[in-house]
């Protein structure tokens, strides 16, 4: 039985079947939905990994869900072991529309999760999501802040652009590796072929729109 306090300074008793492991288990959504109701002090319980129910119902993409614990007011702002909060998972699950509804409840956009630095628009960024990346844009995500290695989602964006990639995980190994090592530089070749002029990257890529994504991205 594990308790998660919340923002607000509250706990929440989870009972032997938690909220949390409800979803995992993808049970019915009306047997989710009843544990809503039945139980409302226990929205905001965690696993042993401190993900929430919510957390979890992104992850799994369950809006109905969602839907249900937004409207029961769970707490947007609790973290993950890694630092994550649910805006992470919903602009990781990479559906506009899970981003949209969270960010109508005015989640803090630019919460930066633990070590690693990443906010929210990092991982849309670096997974090239050019509709959430707009609407995270449009709801003021900074795609100036650094990560733990120095990067903003701006860069992970022209890195997996730059390397045809679907998802910076896999263009950006070699630059991660070189990191750790603290052997790359912004004068350093290996720096120069990756992170290229923007110019150049949109002539390479005549798939983006200049106009309608890199001028919210700010790299007009």
């Amino acid at each position: 039985m594990f308790t998660c306090m919340s923002s607000a300074g509250a706990t929440s008793v989870v009972p032997s079947t938690s909220l949390c492991e409800l979803i995992r288990l993808d049970a019915a959504d009306k047997d989710v939905l009843d544990h809503i109701k039945n139980y409302p002090n226990t929205l905001n319980d965690c696993d042993r990994n401190k993900k929430t129910a919510l957390m979890a119902a992104i992850e799994d993409e369950r809006i109905i869900i969602i839907t249900a614990l937004l409207a029961s007011k769970v707490d947007l702002e609790l973290e993950d072991i890694e630092g994550w909060r649910a805006l992470h998972y919903a602009c990781n699950a990479g559906v506009p529309d899970i981003v949209q509804v969270l960010l109508d409840k005015h989640p803090q956009v630019n919460a930066i999760a633990g070590k690693s630095g990443l906010t929210p628009l990092h991982l849309a960024s670096g997974d090239a999501l050019t509709e959430i990346v707009c609407i995270m844009r449009e709801s003021s995500a900074d795609n100036k802040i650094q990560d733990a290695f120095g990067r903003t989602p701006a860069e992970y964006w022209k890195l997996v652009k730059k390397e045809g990639e679907t998802s910076v995980s896999s263009a950006s190994t070699k630059i991660m590796q070189a990191n750790r090592q603290k052997s790359i530089a912004p004068d350093t070749e290996l720096y120069k072929t990756v992170f290229k002029d923007d110019n150049q990257m949109v002539a390479e890529n005549p798939e983006i729109s200049k106009d309608e994504t890199l001028q919210k991205f700010d790299y007009h």
